[in-house]
């Protein structure tokens, strides 16, 4: 969404559930792949401070995310939010 000139990405879950110990990795992935499953797009947050929950999972994870969908970082999607605005 672009407002007043700032490009507006809602973020849809992130890992502090996991920082928390509320959940597993394995529940976590579970529910973000569902999400991810479920949108056109999905941003979340992975944190580096809170690697230990997650790292040794990772690059699995990225494997199942690309078998659903395109990666994308945020400056890209601010830069296509732009983009197509200037049209």
């Amino acid at each position: 969404i672009l407002d007043n000139r700032i490009v507006r990405i809602p973020i849809l879950f992130d890992d502090y559930s996991l920082f928390r110990r509320r959940v597993d990795f394995a529940e976590w992935r579970r529910s973000a792949l569902d999400v991810i499953a479920q949108y056109d797009v999905t941003v979340f947050g992975l944190h580096d401070c809170y690697a230990r929950h997650w790292i040794e999972e990772y690059d699995d994870f990225l494997r199942q995310i690309l078998d659903l969908a395109e990666i994308k970082t945020v400056s890209e999607i601010s830069a296509d939010v732009i983009m197509r605005a200037a049209v």
